[in-house]
């Protein structure tokens, strides 16, 4: 498994907010504190998972990965990223972020 990946593709998917957030439990941890309906919305518009949106990016070109390989740098290349269900595609860590980077919202 490598360390680095870099999407090269066009287009990428957002994941979106389902139960199992709100019920994700670490083993032998206390029960995550609820959120309010209105902060849980915040949340997840803020993350952008109410609703699957594409948003365009800057691929990166082939010479970039290969230069990065010639580097040493444990690295590889994704041209798609296939959900494994529903929710699960471009997780919440990037949504704010590519909502003020792309002005999609």
């Amino acid at each position: 498994m490598p360390a680095l990946a870099i999407f090269y593709g066009e287009r990428i998917t957002n994941g979106l907010w389902t139960s199992r957030f709100n019920t994700y439990k670490r083993q032998g941890q206390p029960p995550p504190a609820q959120l309010s309906q209105r902060l849980q919305r915040a949340v997840v518009e803020g993350y952008t998972m109410n609703a699957h949106r594409e948003f365009p990016v800057c691929p990166a070109s082939p010479e970039l990965l290969a230069s990065l390989i010639d580097q040493g740098f444990d690295v590889t290349g994704l041209g798609e990223i296939l959900p494994a269900d529903e929710s699960i595609v471009l997780g919440h860590a990037y949504g704010s972020i590519v909502t003020q980077l792309s002005d999609q919202n």
